[in-house]
């Protein structure tokens, strides 16, 4: 057993024998779910190297998580909503070829749903899917209806729409007065459309990072540094969290689990909170490259290196090289559709310029990806989550 299996056991040992099966973790970062009994196994050590030599980070309540759902077939369609934007391309005589307008559809299932110019996807919810929306008075949270109509969701001027674990809830950042005030987060229940819940931002720019079992993340840069902030709904304020060497951008999160770049050096860390403090399970690193911009698997067992084209197992280390021509699109970054299979787009390189741009859904076990679509540059393909 390795140090991180260890880790990981005396994690799962204190978990099983000191929160109730019926009640929330106390303190910051405390589940925001109701637990459930954890597994019976875990009472005998011998289970529980059995189940640590078999996983990455069973972190989270197996009772918690969604039955798995089936394999999708190779070529099947994309199990999640995708965006195709056909960018018009008109010729200038001065200039040659410039870009034009842009017209983007959104593709989930059998449906197709054409998306108003001044919206932006997030993530697919109950009777739509997430985004926001640009309008004369500044940024405001929406969702895009089946028949492109939108809706708004919570106050004037918020942005950053990030879905609660359970998806019942809406996280988005409010700033009332245009810079005038600190800020604030509030929290909607998407159900009835109300706010449930408002906390000041910690800094006067923050960043909204994301929202895992132990809270909603935000972030901040001063003077070059980022510092990484933590509170749960119905925290009076965010308390800051300790992950040393954080360099911002994307934080991906599922159940316990937390993944982000960090130390530099185009490096990513993946982990879990223990109290205020980030305990390392896994760092990766490639000098030269950017590594600020992971992909979590659903189960929290694997991590993707977009830069290097590469799966991380989080508790052995294995890396897995995905079978691209090309490197991965970082913004946004792709997503995946089960514990083991993701979709990425990629772009192309030519001699006059940049390529094709290409779907694919990658077998993160394998490495074997297989093509699900391609278009011509400049038009663009972008993942939403499911």
């Amino acid at each position: 057993m390795n140090n991180t299996e260890e880790r990981l056991r005396d994690y799962l040992d204190t978990k099983a024998g000191s929160i109730p099966a019926n009640e929330q973790g106390p303190g910051l970062l405390a589940e925001t779910t109701r637990r459930r009994p954890l597994w019976p196994a875990l009472g005998a050590a011998a289970a529980v190297v059995a189940v640590l030599a078999v996983t990455a980070t069973l972190l989270t309540n197996a009772d918690d998580k969604p039955t798995p759902a089936a394999t999708p077939a190779a070529h099947a369609a994309p199990k999640l909503p995708y965006i195709f934007t056909e960018v018009e391309v008109v010729k200038d005589s001065r200039y040659g070829d410039v870009l034009g307008d842009e017209t983007s559809t959104l593709y989930d299932g059998a449906q197709k749903v054409r998306i108003p110019k001044n919206v932006t996807i997030r993530a697919r919810v109950d009777g739509g899917w997430l985004g926001e929306s640009f309008t004369d008075k500044g940024l405001r949270v929406v969702i895009l209806r089946p028949d492109g109509t939108t809706r708004f969701l919570g106050p004037d001027l918020s942005s950053a729409p990030t879905l609660s674990p359970d998806r019942r809830q809406v996280a988005m950042v409010v700033d009332k007065f245009r810079g005038d005030e600190q800020g604030r987060v509030a929290i909607i229940d998407l159900a009835s459309g109300s706010e449930v819940g408002s906390i000041p931002l910690p800094r006067k720019v923050s960043v909204l990072g994301g929202w895992s079992s132990r809270g909603i993340f935000t972030f901040s840069d001063i003077s070059g540094k980022y510092e990484l902030f933590a509170a749960q709904p119905g925290d009076k304020q965010f308390q800051l969290v300790s992950m040393p060497g954080f360099v911002g951008g994307t934080i991906a999160t599922t159940g316990d689990v937390v993944a982000a770049g960090a130390g530099g050096n185009g490096c990513l860390e993946a982990g879990v909170f223990r109290g205020t403090n980030f305990d390392v399970l896994r760092k990766y690193c490639e000098r030269g490259k950017m590594g600020s911009q992971p992909m979590l698997s659903t189960d929290g067992r694997t991590m993707i290196y977009l830069s290097g084209n590469l799966a991380v197992d989080i508790a052995s280390g294995r890396t897995t090289k995905l079978d691209l021509p090309d490197p991965m699109e970082t913004l946004p970054p792709g997503a995946f559709e089960d514990a083991t299979h993701a979709l990425v787009t990629t772009m192309g390189k030519q001699a006059r310029g940049f390529g094709p741009v290409r779907m694919y859904r990658c077998d993160v076990t394998t490495g074997k990806c297989t093509l699900l679509r391609t278009e011509k540059y400049p038009n663009q393909l972008s993942i939403v989550r499911g």
